[in-house]
């Protein structure tokens, strides 16, 4: 769900883009699929999942620092802090669970992973604030399926490999700071692919670096 994109000027000779058109190219001219939420179930959760990021960063915000701190002090392994941070504001990575891990059948309160505890606590505010039904929960898998349609997106685009399974998710948190909204940095991880999934409408800048040169230096 990406809206508003601009290719932040980095050094001088980084060009600056003035278009939504001319950004998706740039993207495009790097190897970089983007994919937008097309059908009714999609747009669904692409709306479900803004939901939870403003519930996250804003209306929910004193309690979600809670959950990561607590994890940070208390050795829970599931929260750290990201390089880019100041004293001011924090940048978290919350890691998802295994992928053999059952995320219903952990529906008690003793679940120590941080990413179930803010979707569990996203979808109680959703319940008893915005009273919403339970069947419209959101929940880790929802995300992973999510994401993993949009790789069947860009397999069949591509003709290439089918992706049945995402390793090493989490969740990219950046609580105030000087932009509003994400701001997402792809690296050019070969084999990998990696899967930015922007989860609010507010997405001011991703940062691309292609890895093109011999050296490994930034080209782009």
């Amino acid at each position: 769900q990406i809206i508003n994109l601009q290719l932040v000027k980095m050094v001088a000779r980084y060009p600056e883009l003035g278009s939504d058109y001319e950004i998706l190219q740039e993207l495009v001219g790097m190897g970089v699929d983007v994919f937008d939420p097309v059908t009714k179930s999609e747009q669904f959760i692409a709306q479900m999942m803004d939901d939870f990021s403003s519930f996250v960063l804003y209306d929910g915000r004193e309690k979600c620092l809670k959950i990561l701190e607590d994890d940070l002090c208390n050795g829970g392994n599931s929260v750290g802090e990201l390089q880019g941070g100041s004293e001011a504001f924090s940048i978290y990575r919350v890691s998802f669970p295994p992928n053999d891990f059952n995320e219903e059948a952990s529906g008690t309160k003793k679940c120590k992973n941080a990413a179930i505890s803010l979707v569990r606590e996203f979808n109680e505010y959703n319940q008893q604030i915005r009273r919403k039904s339970a069947s419209n929960n959101l929940t880790l898998e929802t995300i992973k399926q999510y994401m993993l349609a949009m790789c069947d997106r860009r397999s069949k685009e591509r003709s290439c490999t089918k992706y049945s399974s995402l390793g090493n998710l989490m969740f990219i948190l950046q609580f105030g700071g000087p932009t509003e909204g994400q701001v997402r940095h792809i690296d050019n991880m070969v084999p990998n692919l990696q899967i930015c999934l922007y989860m609010s409408q507010s997405c001011p800048s991703t940062v691309l670096y292609a890895m093109d040169d011999v050296d490994g230096f930034t080209v782009r």
